[in-house]
């Protein structure tokens, strides 16, 4: 009896992640209608040289806020070491985009392209009945129509925290915008920034306004209500 060795293909380091039906991570990119995200996309490139990354940037800029990493830097090395973040973007098929190419994707798409992919999954998740939906605890009676509630999150500012400190006791940082410390004590770290939002009753932002952190909520509950209109 001879025994005969047979080559075997080499598996990829991501293929036990990809068939976990309870890998969270992955059934969530699973789930991405990339039609959402693609034909705005499309519009940033003239395709007159090279293929880009396409789509492939944005969903690792999902991935980014999905798994808190702080940082452009981050999220390239990330990428680069794990074949697993590498499949749900898409960019298992060649080099992995640097740190500064995010930025030219941003300056590409800007706010208009970026509030056209939201309103792209929000007119989907209403197609799904997920805006209004019918809770039995809400009064029969009520008027009918969405239910927008008002909230704001601070926004982490990840520059430096050393200031200046001031002789009325304020400080002075890098970014005019950050606050930290004393004057805002929930604050235990620096905030940069606030977004301002109208979300409905299940939790689905609608509109969302960016403001520093000292701006108070009142001031931009009827930007939001314009800028919800608009949409």
């Amino acid at each position: 009896m001879t025994d005969y060795q047979l080559p075997m293909p080499k598996l990829s380091s991501a293929y036990l992640d990809l068939i976990d039906e309870d890998n969270d991570l992955v059934n969530y990119f699973r789930l991405i209608n990339l039609y959402n995200i693609h034909p705005v996309v499309e519009k940033c490139y003239s395709h007159a040289g090279p293929q880009g990354y396409g789509i492939g940037l944005f969903l690792s800029r999902i991935l980014k806020i999905k798994q808190t990493f702080v940082s452009d830097r981050i999220l390239a090395r990330r990428l680069s070491e794990n074949s697993t973040y590498r499949h749900l973007c898409l960019l298992d098929k060649g080099l992995t985009p640097a740190h500064n190419t995010y930025n030219t994707l941003r300056n590409n798409l800007g706010v208009k392209r970026y509030a056209e992919i939201h309103v792209n999954f929000v007119n989907e998740a209403n197609k799904l009945g997920l805006l209004n939906p019918n809770i039995k605890q809400l009064p029969k009676n009520r008027r009918q129509g969405l239910i927008l509630i008002g909230d704001s999150t601070p926004i982490r500012s990840y520059c430096s925290s050393k200031g200046i400190k001031q002789k009325d006791g304020s400080w002075i940082f890098t970014d005019p915008s950050v606050s930290f410390g004393r004057p805002h004590h929930k604050d235990k770290y620096p905030v940069g920034h606030k977004a301002h939002s109208l979300i409905t009753i299940t939790g689905i932002p609608m509109v969302s306004i960016v403001s520093t952190r000292r701006d108070s909520d009142e001031i931009h509950i009827f930007p939001l209500l314009d800028e919800f209109k608009k949409r």
